[in-house]
Formats: C-alpha cells, structure tokens, sequence
C-alpha cells in the first residue's frame, strides 16, 4: 500500500507492507526519517515494540534490520547517518 504524510510541513510518500512486514518513508532526508520514526513510535506501534530500520540498498544486500534509538530526533538522525556511513552508500 502506498500511503502519503505530511510531517514538519514536508509532504512524504511511503509505502506499509505485509511481507517483509514493515512501512517505510522515501527519498528522504536523515532529518525526515527520524521526524517519520519518532511519529511512527508514538502514533502506530505499540507500547513496547521495538521500531527498527534498514535501507533499500540494506535489503538488497540482506543486511540485517537496526534498532531505532530511543531518544530525540538529533539522535535517531545521528544513527541514521552513522548507517550510510557504515554501509558505505553516503553520496
């Protein structure tokens, strides 16, 4: 399914899926996908479930999911980018 949102006066599109279960934010900015994490935690999961991340190219490499920090959007923004870096796919 594809859905659209609009956070921070940025309108997004997004896609929720059945399998591999998960919903997702594209093309956009570190700064976007954590303002999209911490609204998805706060709004659409549930009390005590872990929200986790990945990147298409991730999954193309089957690359496993990462846990989302718990902490303010900086910080989940910080280790967004820390990812690229480390998967080496920063343009």
């Amino acid at each position: 399914m594809h859905f659209g949102i609009t956070l921070d006066d940025e309108e997004l599109e997004g896609m929720a899926l059945l399998y591999p279960e998960g919903v997702s934010v594209m093309d956009c900015t570190v700064h976007t996908a954590a303002a999209f994490a911490v609204w998805l935690s706060n709004n659409a999961v549930p009390t005590g479930v872990a929200v986790m991340f990945n990147t298409e190219w991730g999954l193309e490499a089957e690359l496993s999911d990462t846990l989302v920090p718990e902490g303010p959007r900086p910080r989940i923004a910080a280790a967004f980018m820390e990812h690229l870096k480390d998967t080496g796919d920063l343009d």
